[in-house]
């Protein structure tokens, strides 16, 4: 331990003081006016324990608190470097550690509970082995997608500039019971700056992160994450949708048989000649007749799902659990008529390729079902003439479609799996119009009196 030399004189130790002070062999230590406030100076040694500072940033300052409790040796406290800490700074410390003196906590052992502490990185990583797998009912895409965002925005692993640009703050390393409602909503605007979207996703996980936290007892103060939705950014999402007669063009493109056989096969023809992918277009057709999710419940969907006694088809594990669907008579002839073809060359493999309903073109390829829909989507969408829009908008087609014909709400939220009845209201928008003849043609003021005269409704019981 490093003895003090008691220095006569106290003064106040201004910035540009500090700045001059250099290192000697020994510590100096620098009293400051205000009592316990010192700094300490010494050089840096290498490793044979030569002085070899030259400049002045081979010098180590750093300021420190001293103080003698009733009965005690003196203690003294580390405050931080002079590089990190103005006087000021340092003085606020010094000021919140003689209130915890006075409330009776040591500091010292606070610091040394605090040192063992998780840091938020640390959290994190413990997270994703301890909770973030499938047993606690984490689907693969969740938790690649939660991974893919701490590593971007918290551990700051990225050659993106943009992202980079966007780096005003460094969490990682901060203790957890140090990261405080502030400093959350400073990385979401940061976040925001570049994506809105993903901001509100890194702060819903790192919510769920530090209920973790909670949990296990690693956090005695409420969530810093508990934002408000107020404060959240606003989600735009894309409401555009195909028009029934649209959506029909897109089908009768899409879905094409040959006829002269008693039970209809694809056309094959018709799909060469406009040069369109014929499991693209079928898988197309599917979307827009069952409104099913693009890819866990659609285009990944294997034969032994299909019922076409019951018309249902079956999911183990989609995006709401294990579900099982209606499908419709046009869906039926649709999958009746790919099982048929299935001798074409486009589905006629010899490996498990051939368990799907629309599989993928490449035998190496990691998923053994068709994913390249988007090249053919944007054909299609350019042969009609129809302005882009997203292929996820099948499904929403699919869902403003049927509340349309059948103006039944519970209807359509069976229909598309959603386990809460608002995200089905999104899709009520379609009723407005209808809403609104019906208002119009609802005329209690001026009905016509004589046509009403004398005549009693009858309830029947």
């Amino acid at each position: 331990m490093i003895k003090e030399n008691k220095l006569t004189v106290r003064r106040k130790l201004t910035e540009n003081f500090i700045e001059s002070l250099e290192g000697k062999e020994k510590a100096q230590i620098f009293n400051d006016e205000v009592p316990g406030l010192k700094v300490m100076v010494q050089s840096i040694l290498d490793k044979k324990g030569n002085r070899r500072n030259i400049k002045p940033n081979e010098v180590s300052k750093g300021f420190y608190y001293s103080w003698r409790p009733k009965g005690s040796k003196p203690k003294r406290l580390f405050l931080g470097s002079t590089k990190e800490l103005s006087r000021a700074a340092a003085l606020r410390r010094v000021n919140e550690i003689k209130s915890k003196i006075f409330s009776g906590h040591d500091p010292i052992l606070i610091k040394q509970s605090l040192q063992k502490e998780l840091d938020l990185g640390a959290l994190i990583k413990e997270f994703y082995q301890n909770r973030l797998n499938k047993n606690h009912g984490y689907k693969p895409k969740t938790i690649k997608h939660v991974k893919d965002s701490f590593r971007v925005w918290i551990f700051q692993q990225t050659t993106d500039k943009k992202c980079r640009d966007c780096f005003t703050y460094d969490i990682q390393y901060k203790k957890i019971s140090k990261v405080t409602k502030e400093a959350i909503k400073n990385i979401h605007n940061a976040i925001g700056s570049k994506a809105p979207y993903v901001a509100n996703r890194v702060i819903q996980y790192l919510k769920i992160v530090f209920n973790y936290a909670i949990e296990k007892g690693y956090l005695k103060k409420e969530n810093p994450c508990k934002i408000k939705r107020k404060e959240m950014f606003q989600e735009k999402e894309n409401h555009t949708v195909l028009t029934k007669s649209q959506a029909q063009q897109v089908i009768d493109l899409c879905y094409v048989t040959d006829n002269r056989n008693e039970k209809p096969l694809l056309n094959l023809d018709h799909y060469k000649r406009h040069h369109l992918n014929i499991i693209a277009c079928t898988g197309i057709a599917f979307a827009l007749l069952t409104g099913k999710r693009q890819l866990s419940e659609g285009f990944a969907l294997q034969w032994k799902q299909v019922n076409e006694a019951t018309k249902t088809l079956s999911y183990l594990d989609s995006k709401v659990g294990q579900k099982t669907y209606k499908f419709s008579n046009d869906c039926l002839q649709l999958l009746q008529t790919i099982r048929r073809s299935r001798f074409l060359e486009c589905y006629n493999f010899n490996d498990e390729r051939r368990e799907y309903v629309f599989p993928s073109p490449k035998k190496d390829s990691q998923q053994k079902y068709f994913t390249g829909f988007q090249n053919t989507w944007k054909k299609v969408l350019r042969i009609l003439n129809i302005p882009y829009m997203p292929l996820k908008q099948c499904r929403h087609t699919f869902g403003t479609l049927l509340l349309s014909s059948s103006k039944n709400i519970s209807v359509v939220q069976k229909a598309l799996g959603h386990t809460n009845s608002r995200t089905t209201m999104k899709y009520a928008r379609i009723l407005d119009a209808d809403v609104e003849s019906a208002l119009d043609s609802f005329n209690m003021l001026n009905a016509d009196e004589a046509q009403d005269k004398n005549k009693v409704i009858e309830f029947k019981k």
